[in-house]
């Protein structure tokens, strides 16, 4: 039965046996003992014209090469490379072999036979030379050693391509602008961007991972020349480009038809080649074929895996042309380039030295208008728009938009932290945090926000804070109408709405909103108090409390924030009073007091307030809650800071001195009132009577002699008091009287 379509072989297939010439050639690297019988001992006038030399008995070398073989056969096949004759022709498709070896292997990809199979994980193969380079994977063994480094591989092809680092041989040439390159897979993304090239691959998702799997008959017989194109091209009728066969044309036509034949199973997305699909799929059956031979981590994609390795190697591939400092991966350098020498670098090894400005295409959001570079960064970034978590902890039902980020929540209930800093014992349970610390030890520049040099440790610290400049809030509550300039803000407000507490305390469950507050709350148990002063070295819990002791006490302002305690000038002044503050919006709220805006108001009873925070803490006062509790004795609060002067009780902390006496207090307000006995002012006076007194409390509770309001009430007999005080030594009477009772 005849073959309607003859060349349309798998694409998977290809990069097994396509050229089938080359493997050959490695087991003889490798062994250099067997040669493989050929069925058909035929010798051309060409192979004839160049002679054979006999060096010993059973022993046939190459006068071209040197090369030695134990068999005529052997020789006659071999001398086939130098002459270029290959009179072995596929009956299925127009690709021909120069030994019968290769054609039966080849023909394997028609019939669909993979006679060798892996003992270990029973994945099948056409050629028993791939089977052989397979068996490293389990084994470990990695003969092939660079003379230079003396990095090991398992295949001898990937020793070849890691000596060029070393000569810095670039073989591979554009053949549209002349640029060369070490790699065919840097040829590869080059052409993706060059501008004499009129069509861009669409392999940039997965490009690097099917390459160093399966690469096409394109790539096999170089139609992207090394030296020359290939003798036998197929021609695309839309873009002109040349391919070496039928196959590799089919499957590029998919780029002009916009054909998508191959769907996931999983998800519904659609590939225009299966070995993309195939890669895919790994996301979803989180399958790790890939095993670092240092320390046994698993990976999905090999590139992945030729990436890790670099942290044990200390390979740093990728150098910065202006100060020559080197870096592991390319994102680390172009992250460099931008922040320390205002220079974008793309992502080809040589595209530092030849900026090539092409149109490159984009993808546009069309909810807020975002542009990505990549089609899969535009699908995880609609997910914020429409709210899709399809990643669900097993822990606490949280739920994520990647698996990654899933990954990462999962260790802080396991507790587990793989990254490990390199200069110290210290370990974290994200690779973006073990970098930041690690510049710590390294003394590597922060991120500077330019318009007030403040410094932060990561990129995305510093986003967030250059929004405190420019007013940006692009996250918007999903209840209210409320933005916030993070998407953490966000989700942390959100929690107000839902009332979703999801940081429970381990030791008196008590349940917070944000980490943070349970950071800070845990500190009660710990008695942690990791914010010493400069001043006098006493140390607190909290930073606020910190920043309140450095101002009274030793009356030194400074401005503190999450990352560090700046001593800097403040930028932002208020026109009114001359007072500074550290960011525009904290100057627009000062500014509320001068205008007198409130703009807050209580739907409840009608009062306004000049802070949303306000607000917040007043409707309490109406739903009674007190939702700050004293771990202590239990007592409840409706503002933190009550419960906070609340606490000196338990710890007997009274720091704060009287200027004139020395008398100590737990609080500021308590220190003002005290001097007024000094000073003999007793500014809070009875409109009734005229009698003054020191305190607004004191007050207040003289007025009820006058209103005749007795609020405190004995449940026992009904007498009622002016004062909670006068009620609990009634009660004590009641108390006297039931003992004497029971008497």
């Amino acid at each position: 039965m005849s073959d309607p379509e003859p060349c349309r072989i798998k694409q998977e297939d290809t990069e097994e046996l396509i050229d089938v010439k080359e493997e050959s050639e490695e087991l003889n690297e490798d062994e250099e003992k067997h040669q493989v019988k050929s069925e058909e001992k035929t010798q051309s006038e060409t192979e004839q014209s160049i002679s054979v030399k006999a060096t010993a008995v059973n022993s046939l070398t190459c006068t071209q090469c040197g090369k030695s073989f134990t068999r005529k056969s052997g020789l006659n096949d071999h001398m086939r490379i130098h002459t270029g004759e290959k009179p072995f022709k596929c009956p299925h498709c127009d690709w021909r072999f120069n030994s019968l070896r290769n054609l039966k292997s080849h023909i394997r990809l028609h019939t669909g036979e993979k006679p060798h199979q892996c003992s270990h994980c029973s994945k099948r193969f056409n050629h028993s030379g791939q089977l052989k380079s397979h068996l490293r994977i389990h084994t470990g063994e990695k003969p092939f050693e660079c003379s230079h480094c003396g990095k090991r591989f398992s295949v001898s092809k990937n020793m070849k391509a890691h000596e060029r680092i070393h000569t810095e041989e670039k073989p591979y040439h554009c053949t549209a602008c002349g640029m060369t390159f070490s790699y065919l897979s840097s040829l590869q993304k080059h052409t993706l961007n060059c501008q004499n090239v009129t069509v861009k691959e669409e392999s940039e998702e997965l490009n690097e991972d099917v390459k160093s799997e399966e690469k096409t008959q394109s790539e096999t017989e170089h139609s992207i020349s090394v030296k020359g194109t290939a003798v036998n091209s197929w021609t695309c009728t839309q873009c002109g480009k040349s391919l070496s066969c039928k196959s590799a044309l089919n499957t590029h036509m998919r780029i002009h038809t916009g054909e998508k034949p191959y769907q996931c199973s999983h998800c519904g997305k659609r590939f225009s080649n299966s070995a993309y699909l195939k890669s895919h799929k790994r996301i979803h059956t989180e399958e790790k074929p890939y095993q670092c031979s240092h320390c046994d981590k698993r990976f999905s994609f090999s590139q992945n895996l030729k990436t890790h390795l670099r942290t044990h190697t200390g390979e740093k591939p990728y150098h910065c042309t202006a100060c020559g400092k080197s870096f592991r991966h390319m994102s680390s350098l172009q992250t460099h380039t931008r922040n320390h020498h205002n220079v974008m670098v793309e992502g080809s090894e040589d595209k530092e030295k030849h900026h090539v400005t092409s149109k490159q295409k984009t993808f546009n959001c069309t909810e807020c208008g975002k542009s990505f570079k990549r089609k899969y960064h535009l699908i995880f970034h609609l997910k914020i728009h429409s709210g899709e978590n399809p990643y669900k902890c097993s822990h606490c039902d949280k739920t994520f938009k990647r698996l990654g980020l899933l990954k990462v929540h999962e260790r802080t209930h396991t507790g587990e932290k793989p990254y490990q800093c390199s200069h110290c014992d210290k370990r974290f349970r994200c690779t973006n945090v073990r970098k930041a610390h690690e510049m710590i030890h390294t003394g590597e520049e922060l991120y500077k926000c330019s318009h007030c040099n403040k410094t932060f440790r990561y990129s995305g610290l510093l986003k967030v804070h250059e929004r405190t400049h420019t007013g940006e809030k692009p996250y918007k509550c999903s209840h209210c109408e409320k933005r916030f300039r993070s998407s953490s803000g966000k989700k942390v407000h959100e929690r107000t709405h839902t009332g979703e507490k999801p940081f429970p305390c381990s030791r008196c469950k008590k349940r917070f909103r944000d980490s943070r507050q349970l950071i800070k709350h845990e500190r009660v148990h710990t008695g942690e108090k990791p914010y010493p002063c400069n001043a006098c070295g006493k140390r607190f819990r909290q930073s606020s409390t910190l920043r309140a002791h450095t101002v009274n006490i030793h009356n030194v302002k400074e401005k503190m924030d999450n990352h560090s305690i700046h001593t800097t000038e403040k930028l932002h002044l208020c026109s009114e009073c001359g007072k500074s503050f550290a960011t525009q919006s904290y100057l627009n709220a000062h500014q509320k007091i001068h205008f007198g805006e409130k703009p807050f108001t209580c739907t409840q009873c009608g009062r306004s307030f000049r802070y949303s925070s306000q607000l917040n803490e007043h409707m309490m006062t109406h739903t009674g809650e007190k939702p700050h509790e004293c771990d202590q004795c239990g007592k409840r609060f409706l503002k933190a800071s009550n419960l906070k002067v609340h606490f000196g009780v338990h710890t007997k902390e009274k720091p704060y001195p009287c200027p004139v006496c020395g008398k100590m207090f737990a609080r500021p307000s308590l220190v003002k009132e005290h001097e007024q006995i000094h000073i003999g002012v007793k500014k809070y006076q009875c409109l009734v009577c005229e009698k003054s007194f020191l305190r607004p409390g004191a007050l207040k509770q003289h007025l009820k002699i006058h209103t005749g309001e007795r609020p405190h009430k004995c449940d026992q007999c009904g007498r009622a008091f002016v004062r909670s005080a006068q009620l609990k030594c009634h009660l004590k009477v009641h108390a006297k009287e039931t003992q004497s009772v029971l008497r």
